[in-house]
């Protein structure tokens, strides 16, 4: 049997770096656990393209960058680790599962996906350009932004 580099032994690594892997990240960390969070884009995942968020329970107003960014600086302020990288495969069994990234194989005992959503882009001029300001996906989230507005 193979030795165990015990600098990538993690108690949980999340896959998943938005609100969800950011908050399970914390709460892990806080209760002494080993975590290590992997994110393939940006951490803070979708939201981070809200330039204004006015919904998010206890906060009451910020942007989705500032909100997550937050959230990921309290998660390291418990000791939890991060890895921009993606995520090849998952190996899970076994007590010990492996994570095997972009960036090289990571070792566990469980694995959480909080591996989020992303938008369909429909491929309009400035569709890319105003994501956030104006173009939106999510009408539960953006559509209050509207609400005095006309329709065509």
């Amino acid at each position: 049997m193979a030795e165990m580099n015990i600098d990538n032994l993690y108690d949980v690594v999340v896959i998943g770096g938005g609100p969800a892997g950011l908050t399970a990240a914390l709460y892990l960390a806080r209760a002494r656990y080993r975590v290590l969070v992997i994110e393939k884009e940006r951490f803070g995942g979708q939201i981070t393209i809200t330039s204004e968020v006015v919904n998010y329970p206890g906060v009451a107003r910020t942007s989705g960058t500032e909100l997550t960014e937050t959230m990921r600086k309290q998660a390291q302020s418990f000791g939890a680790e991060f890895l921009l990288a993606e995520v090849e495969r998952l190996e899970l069994d076994g007590d010990v599962k492996t994570v095997q990234t972009s960036r090289g194989a990571q070792k566990c005992f469980g694995v959480l996906l909080a591996t989020g959503a992303h938008p369909r882009m429909v491929g309009f001029a400035g569709e890319e350009e105003f994501r956030g300001h104006g173009v939106a996906y999510c009408a539960t989230c953006d559509g209050e932004f509207s609400r005095e507005k006309k329709s065509l």
